[in-house]
């Protein structure tokens, strides 16, 4: 779980840093304000819940990979913008 933590907090900082560097009228601001919103939320529950199933350890899991794909792409179209 602690893995899960650490992950879930290297994209959430990740995904604010982004969000510094879009514009708030973009497309992708909003789904990125609604990503760190989301990450933060995991974080706090794998941070403070004992013992996860395994169907949200698989939700956060999803949740993380989902993310790192957002914000893969939100980067590659900044660049090609730029």
């Amino acid at each position: 779980m602690d893995s899960l933590a650490n992950q879930t907090l290297e994209q959430w900082h990740a995904a604010e840093r982004a969000l510094e560097d879009l514009p708030e009228l973009s497309p992708d601001h909003e789904s990125v304000v609604l990503l760190v919103v989301q990450l933060r939320a995991i974080h706090r529950r794998l941070t403070t819940a004992r013992g996860l199933s395994n169907d949200v350890q698989s939700y956060c899991r999803g949740a993380i990979a989902a993310s790192r794909e957002l914000l893969t792409r939100v980067r590659s179209e900044r660049r090609v913008a730029v």
